[in-house]
């Protein structure tokens, strides 16, 4: 593998394609997962929501991330085969939308709304790994869990009109980029969507979770005047 076609992997324009815009006070999103991916529970995803709805009004206890997760983590196996342990899984140049403020200046809202923004760039995002694999066993699974954490955010959201979506010409523009270079340069950058969503995912559940425990005790002083 010559150098040149490594550096290709950490270009401008890849690093600019994967950006989310957000404060400049926001906090870098962590690339290294605290503990290993959970796996799957086994049940189905209908039974999986019912046991969450009788246990728990918190979406950071959605089974959904676990699930989601677990799925993602699979990318690695499938790489790794691929490109026969030349490569190793890293892609540390590219950049993922960004998680949330500090948890001292993020609201509940604004923590659900970036999530949910970053949950629907990755699933035009997606359209770029089903091109280049099409038979990705991956993808059937997380086109399913991107669709409903999505609607599990807005559920939760007082306002979930003003989560920005991608206009068809920014959709248009984001895919292309990704496909540009050639055959290798197009199925690393798939990788590394697939990379980044899993630690995205990682990192939204554990922002999540710190936002709401916060609120949950700001609520809970507020009964207890």
């Amino acid at each position: 593998m010559t150098s040149a076609r490594n550096a290709s992997l950490f270009s401008a324009t890849t690093l600019a394609v994967l950006l989310l815009s957000c404060t400049a006070q926001s906090a870098e999103v962590s690339t290294t997962p605290e503990g290993p991916s959970e796996e799957p529970s086994g049940e189905p995803p209908g039974e999986e929501l019912r046991a969450f709805h009788r246990s728990s009004d918190l979406l950071s206890a959605s089974p959904i991330w676990r699930s989601f997760i677990a799925i993602t983590n699979r990318a690695e196996r499938q790489f790794e085969e691929e490109f026969h342990n030349q490569l190793k899984y890293q892609f540390p140049g590219v950049k993922w939308p960004q998680i949330c403020c500090p948890v001292t200046n993020c609201s509940m809202e604004i923590c659900l709304r970036r999530l949910a923004e970053g949950l629907l760039k990755c699933m035009v995002l997606l359209k770029h790994v089903e091109k280049e694999y099409p038979a990705n066993s991956i993808l059937p699974e997380a086109k399913h869990y991107s669709v409903a954490l999505v609607n599990q955010i807005k559920e939760k959201m007082e306002h979930p009109e003003r989560i920005a979506e991608l206009s068809e010409i920014q959709e248009e523009q984001l895919l292309q980029e990704q496909a540009s270079g050639d055959t290798f340069k197009r199925r690393i950058n798939a990788y590394s969507i697939l990379y980044q969503l899993h630690y995205f995912l990682i990192d939204g559940k554990r922002a999540l979770t710190k936002v709401e425990r916060r609120s949950h005790k700001v609520h809970g002083n507020l009964l207890s005047v």
